[in-house]
């Protein structure tokens, strides 16, 4: 029986075309806080899992077991099931009554549940089969082959958990909760450290099987205790369900988008192979220098637009474009904001922060090279890969996943030719330059569709804002590279620890010059971050 106070759309407390901008800066604050504290977390966890394993066989046998779920995380994990989830979901919540958001909640749960268990049983079953599609060459060592299998069947159903985790994180970002979900990742590498402190001493890498799992368990538990408290009921609804139908065609070109940067990955991967051209160290440059360009990008840009996806569905939801237009170009705004000087950082100091970070060992001058080179060219495309996520995230409130899909189609093919012009004079920075050129392209093109689908609406420009922020991150560059950057150069001269200090004040130094000549400027991004912790104070 449907309560009196359910009949009545759950709306916004604060009105269907007030910008929450103030919720949004608070949210993205909190999902980038929680992605540092993972992404540092990642860093010790390769630590130790290199200094226990190295590239020893069950090393190898790991990283294959834990590379499909991982795969399929990649392809309809968080950012597939947010852009699919909430657009549907808030518009229900916004339009429609309590009960129905929550019958169109307990109906996706049906479906997800019975979809993840078919594919983790056939994941256990045929394990054998998919370890020989996945990795063949392990055939040629049956014991490789045969950890790597018991490895797999241990860690399949990490699938069912992580998917599981992405449908609650999805219902929660669409009720502004973003904290737990952000905190999953933590607790999933805090897991697997504590396997590698604890359990593989004693099991060896079946502990480190079993960290991923309790991880796993880990990352539902946190968000299924957030259920509890926003008030979830289970209230039946039709498997067939307008929404569920809804949400599995928005989920569909999701799927494929995700596909398609895997194919680019892939094919950055193939041309970095022809070491007669790029050089030798390829592969192991672009990934380095990779998981250093992805950090700034998931803490700033990733963080955004997570937490601008459920206004921006509200307001699609409820047709208002002039609050759908304000929102998202208060979001890229600050994208750009926050985004620019961590490019700028990147270029001025990538062979610096390879230096420190890893130069020891086997890792000698001519990898120090060619890794900053890959760095400082992908420095380059920071901004704008910041900007695709934005406004990515704008159209998948709108219910359009077909266009950027169709973007991230053609600009893949963009980064194709461009690597065969780039990779003959630039070597491994031309691959790093490709991709850096073909997100520039990306974001324009978006950037040109969605002011066409918004019209009228679109009455603001970020022009000003863009110009105030770029003055500043060429007054911090001019200092980072003539002032800074030699001393901590000197500083790496003397000792290691020496120069990590002086790359770390200089970093810091940096960012406070490029807030302080962005203040002076009177830009609004830096004024609103200045009253924030103004009021936190």
């Amino acid at each position: 029986m449907t309560h009196p106070k359910s009949t009545q759309p759950a709306r916004d407390p604060q009105g269907p075309s007030k910008p929450t901008h103030a919720s949004l800066a608070r949210s993205a604050g909190v999902i980038g806080g929680f992605t540092l504290v993972s992404r540092v977390l990642v860093f010790a966890r390769d630590v130790l899992m290199a200094r226990f394993f190295g590239t020893s066989l069950a090393a190898e046998a790991f990283v294959v077991s834990f590379k499909l779920p991982n795969l399929f995380r990649d392809l309809v994990g968080e950012g597939a099931m947010n852009a699919a989830i909430v657009p549907v979901l808030s518009e229900t919540r916004a339009l429609k009554s309590d009960d129905e958001f929550w019958k169109l909640v307990g109906s996706l749960c049906v479906w997800l549940v019975g979809v993840l268990a078919a594919l983790t049983a056939f994941g256990v079953i045929f394990a054998p089969v998919v370890v020989g599609l996945v990795a063949p060459g392990f055939a040629a060592d049956p014991g490789k082959f045969a950890l790597t299998v018991n490895l797999t069947r241990l860690i399949f159903p990490f699938i069912f958990l992580i998917g599981f985790s992405a449908f609650m994180m999805g219902v929660l970002n669409t009720l502004k909760n973003f904290a737990t979900s952000a905190m999953g990742p933590v607790l999933q590498n805090l897991a697997m450290i504590g396997a590698l402190v604890w359990a593989v001493p004693r099991w060896g890498i079946e502990g480190m099987a079993w960290g991923v799992l309790i991880g796993g368990f880990l990352q539902c538990g946190i968000q299924a205790v957030s259920f509890t408290r926003i008030g979830f009921r289970w209230v039946r609804g039709s498997l067939l369900h307008p929404g569920v139908l809804k949400v599995m065609k928005l989920l569909g070109p999701r799927v494929w988008g995700s596909a398609v940067y895997q194919m680019s990955v892939f094919v950055d991967m193939i041309v970095a192979s022809f070491t007669s051209i790029v050089g030798d160290g390829g592969q192991s440059a672009l990934y380095y220098s990779s998981r250093l360009f992805q950090l700034p990008l998931a803490i700033f840009a990733v963080s955004l637009s997570q937490a601008s996806l459920p206004d921006l569905s509200k307001h699609a939801a409820e047709k208002n474009n002039e609050a759908f237009s304000a929102s998202l170009e208060f979001t890229v705004r600050n994208a750009i904001f926050t985004a620019l000087p961590a490019s700028v950082g990147l270029a001025v100091f990538a062979r610096e922060i390879i230096e420190v970070l890893f130069r020891r060992g086997a890792f000698g001058d001519e990898s120090v090279r060619v890794t900053s080179d890959a760095l400082f060219y992908y420095s380059l495309g920071l901004v704008s890969c910041a900007l695709i996520k934005v406004l990515v995230t704008g159209f998948y409130a709108l219910q359009d996943t077909k266009t950027p899909v169709k973007t991230a189609t053609m600009c893949l093919g963009i980064n194709f030719i461009l690597n065969m012009i780039l990779m003959h004079p630039l070597k491994i920075g031309g691959l790093a330059l490709s991709t850096s050129l073909a997100a520039t392209a990306n974001v324009c093109w978006l950037y040109w569709i969605m002011t066409r689908k918004l019209g009228p609406a679109h009455k603001t420009r970020p022009w000003g804002s863009i110009a105030k922020s770029c003055i500043a991150a060429a007054v911090m560059g001019g200092i980072c590279y003539f002032g800074f950057r030699p001393w901590v150069q000197a500083g790496m001269a003397v000792a290691g620890h020496l120069g990590l200090i002086r790359l770390l004040l200089a970093v810091s130094g940096g960012a406070l010059i490029y807030f302080a000549a962005a203040l002076l400027l009177r830009s609004e991004e830096a004024r609103n971050t200045s009253r924030f912790f103004y009021r936190k104070s």
